[in-house]
């Protein structure tokens, strides 16, 4: 609701940005502190789910924001980087040696921070949770419930909550 005629165009930048970047970062601060997804290991998780909710949120509230944004852009830029190295190796900016450790699952670690990756990551959890949300609710439950989650305890609880092998599916991406 606009206040005053001045302030309509920055209510559009403000409807703008809490549809997508405001939102992500809300969801992505929550699933680092209510289910403990710390750490650079989960950033395909948490970065692909927060994008999936961002653009939920932002279907309802600014739907032509949230087809341009997440449809037209992300989606996009997530075809341009499809199969540069495997999600679950996403990481920081450039090499950590505190990070770069545990588990390879593709040829190498992903040190992008390029938009793509966020796109990649984003198309993943449309995928497999569009059709079928009660999933993803499941799996929020399961990793609750877990203290000390590792990579592949998540994915074996997301394999078993889809019926899917998540590790081989999200190797495509």
């Amino acid at each position: 609701m606009v206040l005053y005629e001045s302030d309509s165009s920055n209510f559009v930048k403000l409807t703008n940005t809490i549809g997508n970047t405001f939102s992500h970062e809300i969801v992505e601060g929550t699933l680092v502190q209510k289910y403990n997804l710390k750490g650079y290991e989960y950033r395909w998780f948490r970065d692909g789910l927060s994008e999936y909710i961002a653009y939920k949120f932002c279907k309802i509230i600014a739907p032509n924001e949230a087809k341009s944004y997440f449809i037209d852009n992300r989606l996009l830029l997530a075809a341009k980087f499809s199969m540069e190295g495997n999600l679950l190796d996403w990481r920081a900016n450039g090499p950590i040696k505190s990070v770069d450790k545990g588990k390879l699952y593709g040829s190498k670690f992903i040190y992008s921070n390029e938009l793509g990756q966020y796109g990649r990551a984003f198309k993943f959890f449309k995928d497999l949770f569009e059709n079928d949300e009660g999933q993803l609710i499941e799996i929020l439950k399961q990793i609750k419930t877990i203290n000390n989650l590792t990579i592949d305890i998540l994915l074996k609880i997301m394999s078993e909550a889809t019926n899917k092998n998540i590790a081989e599916l999200i190797s495509k991406y």
